[in-house]
């Protein structure tokens, strides 16, 4: 019952951590943009600006792939490999599905021009 919490809670962590990276890449732009216009950013705030968030999303990434390792080896600690193995499958499974949607979703972005 643990080892199914565990595994469990690993996927939910690790694929919401990942969508929401991407959706604030995404949203971030736009979201800078309004920022930009609405805090009437000099030249030389923009850049500062920019580099900050840059600096920011780096380390978030980092953190995320650095609590990932940690997660991993935890994990290898109390499962069997057979139970690693499937969880390493079912890792690839979601991300062949992120991938899969995040094609569709160009196709429908270059449809609707």
């Amino acid at each position: 019952m643990k080892t199914k919490l565990l595994l469990l809670a690993l996927i939910l962590s690790t694929s919401s951590l990942l969508y929401a990276g991407q959706g604030e890449h995404r949203k971030g732009k736009k979201h800078k943009r309004q920022l930009v216009s609405e805090l009437n950013l000099t030249k030389e705030q923009e850049k500062s600006f920019e580099s900050i968030m840059n600096n920011r999303r780096a380390k978030t990434k980092a953190a995320m792939e650095s609590i990932q390792a940690e997660t991993q080896a935890e994990l290898a600690k109390i499962l069997s490999p057979e139970q690693m193995k499937k969880l390493d499958e079912k890792k690839q499974q979601r991300e062949h599905r992120k991938d899969h949607k995040k094609e569709h979703m160009k196709m429908r972005k270059h449809n609707q021009r």
